[in-house]
């Protein structure tokens, strides 16, 4: 019987992005979603919030874009957060520069990542997984050299020979799309050469927060 962690990396590779990329943005929506649902008066969590004051830029954003999901309804949440920062941080000390702790959505974030990563590795042992990736989206480049760097000798040479291959199918469709800029074969073009140039950033960037 399959672990759940070997479901949600099952799940991973079935989207067209990054299995780890996608993997961290879930865990950071899941968390985002259960912290406005159960622990706004939390005591322990509200500390955190006040010592940080607030999320970070990109945590904020994401706060913002879950509280704002139909079935989540949690303005509110939010509402009450920023009021006791306010409160208890800002008006309290209004004159006292205060030293921010970091974002520990940041150092959750970090350390989901470094699991996922480790789990991935783990995987690749299986034979069905390694066929599942190979038919898969596959790492970004920034995710690829992380697990390369720690990855065993077999597992190297699998990744690199996989990414190999995704590099020269890319490198075709963005020939491709070049080439049929050109009117003569402007007709030619087909949909997965026309998303070329967005695949471009991803592999190389890594997959965009979907709420950015």
């Amino acid at each position: 019987m399959k672990s759940i962690g070997s479901v949600y990396m099952a799940e991973a590779l079935e989207q067209e992005k990054c299995p780890i990329c996608y993997l961290n943005r879930k865990a950071e929506h899941d968390y985002i979603f259960w912290f406005l649902y159960e622990k706004v008066n939390d005591s322990g969590i509200r500390s955190m919030w006040r010592q940080s004051g607030g999320f970070c830029h990109k945590h904020s954003w994401s706060l913002h874009d879950v509280a704002s999901e139909p079935h989540c309804a949690g303005e509110l949440g939010v509402a009450i957060l920023y009021k006791d920062l306010i409160e208890n941080v800002f008006l309290a000390n209004s004159t006292q520069k205060r030293k921010r702790e970091e974002c520990f959505l940041c150092a959750m974030e970090r350390d989901v990542e470094s699991r996922n990563i480790d789990f991935f590795i783990k995987e690749l042992e299986d034979e069905d997984f390694r066929e599942k990736y190979s038919g898969s989206h596959g790492l970004c480049i920034p995710h690829f050299f992380m697990i390369l760097s720690i990855s065993d000798d077999r597992g190297k040479a699998f990744l690199e020979g996989v990414q190999k291959n995704r590099m020269e199918d890319l490198f075709f469709r963005l020939s491709e799309y070049i080439r049929k800029h050109d009117y003569r074969f402007s007709h030619e073009f087909k949909e997965n050469e026309r998303n070329s140039w967005k695949d471009a950033i991803r592999l190389f960037a890594g997959e965009r927060n979907e709420r950015d």
